[in-house]
């Protein structure tokens, strides 16, 4: 499963933007596909440009999107974790 989150409108929380099932890996890891796509209207909904044909495909590498949320998730979580902290010291008067 392929999850992707924004910030809420009001930069507090983390939101659930996009979900998608992909198939299972393989037996083969040779076999393995490298990428797959996502359709634009299940990523961009409403809100597709004019001349663009909402089945079209945005295609991901699979092993750098490995590789990004990775080190996205690192940081996000340090971030929050900031965040978290700033607000504690903030409340506690500091």
């Amino acid at each position: 499963m392929v999850q992707v989150y924004k910030t809420s409108q009001d930069k507090k929380e983390i939101v659930k933007a996009f979900a998608a099932t992909l198939l299972p890996r393989p037996m083969n890891q040779e076999d393995e596909p490298g990428e797959f796509g996502i359709a634009l209207e299940d990523l961009f909904g409403g809100s597709i440009p004019e001349d663009h044909d909402p089945r079209d495909k945005v295609m991901f590498n699979l092993k750098k999107l490995v590789e990004f949320i990775t080190t996205s998730m690192t940081a996000t979580e340090k971030h929050r974790g900031t965040d978290c902290g700033v607000n504690l010291l903030k409340a506690a008067g500091v």
